[in-house]
């Protein structure tokens, strides 16, 4: 190539450059436009809740009290949908299976995203094959004691363990339940010996301890109240950070000397791990916004339960940081599958 014909070609390639900038900033502002079209039009039908459980539980009706509040803010209805086997594994494989366009949520215990992993083979994990979207309600576990005994405080706990071969006997509504892993959690922590007493079903659990049978307990707060309010039991901590507004005078177990100590039972919302930002990010603030509503504040607090106030990015840490921590017990303890 000749020198002339050098430079002549040089504004036709300025030209081919600058058509492909102007291209690919078309392309960034197409995709950018995309996904605002999204975010503003979601949901533009029908949106379905799947829930791995039988109707009528703490996590079905928080569900449906949040599915009318959202149908309501949207304009579509949220269908919640049961799907009960496996522990959950159905409803979670019924999700994973759905397109990942927010049109097919997870409504979800928080044992099924922490705890079920380390005990069942489960096809699909929380971790793997969904994105965490909002926490929606936090159902203290209290820890509880017969009225008779002596027990007020965790000082008094600790007092008592330091004479107790074999540890205080506390029950639980069942072997690697929420309960079972928080009172683990809380010996580990506290490094007072208990010794678990498993039953079936958090209200028998709460009736041993009220008749006597087991001096102590780990159980939701749904369960423990009747009880507390009857004079047969007595708190000695509830095991979130903070108090909760639905049994404000109860104290934690954080503030008594066990710094930090968090535990709770939990529902929350997923989406499939593909599922645009864009919708992820709306759908966490409708979430947030409905939580916010004094009518959902009423109908959880009827359920033993605050609304969630975590941010998105706030729960996903929150979910990672739980099951890191009943990891840890549930290996010690040796209830991991095989």
């Amino acid at each position: 190539m000749s020198l002339n014909a050098f430079h002549t070609s040089l504004p036709a390639a300025r030209d081919v450059l600058s058509l492909a900038a102007r291209c690919g900033l078309a392309s960034l502002l197409a995709v950018a436009t995309l996904a605002s079209a999204q975010n503003a039009s979601y949901p533009s039908s029908p949106v379905k809740a799947v829930i791995g459980w039988e109707p009528g539980g703490v996590t079905d009706l928080a569900a449906r009290s949040l599915a009318k509040k959202l149908g309501e803010r949207w304009g579509q209805p949220l269908l919640v949908e049961n799907r009960p086997g496996g522990g959950g594994i159905i409803a979670t494989a019924a999700v994973a299976r759905a397109r990942p366009d927010g049109y097919t949520l997870a409504f979800t215990g928080g044992s099924e995203p922490t705890i079920r992993p380390l005990v069942q083979n489960d096809p699909y994990t929380y971790a793997r094959d969904f994105t965490p979207v909002a926490l929606v309600t936090v159902n203290p576990i209290v820890l509880v004691a017969n009225a008779a005994t002596p027990f007020k405080t965790v000082a008094d706990l600790r007092l008592d363990a330091r004479s107790s071969q074999g540890g205080i006997p506390f029950s639980s509504s069942g072997a690697s339940s929420t309960p079972h892993l928080i009172g683990e959690l809380f010996s580990d922590e506290s490094g007072i010996k208990l010794k678990h007493i498993a039953y079936k079903g958090g209200a028998p659990a709460a009736t041993a301890v009220a008749s006597g049978e087991v001096p102590l307990g780990f159980m939701v707060l749904s369960s423990a109240k009747p009880f507390v309010d009857a004079g047969k039991l007595r708190v000695i901590g509830i095991t979130t950070r903070q108090r909760v507004a639905t049994a404000p005078d109860w104290p934690t177990i954080a503030e008594q000397g066990i710094k930090d100590f968090d535990a709770s039972v939990w529902t929350g919302v997923y989406v499939r791990k593909e599922t645009p930002k864009a919708i992820v990010e709306k759908l966490a603030a409708d979430v947030a916004a409905v939580l916010r509503d004094p009518e959902i504040v009423q109908s959880f607090a009827q359920l033993g339960a605050d609304p969630g106030t975590l941010t998105l990015e706030a729960f996903g840490r929150y979910v990672r940081t739980s099951a890191e921590k009943q990891g840890a017990v549930i290996q010690r303890l040796g209830l991991g599958k095989p």
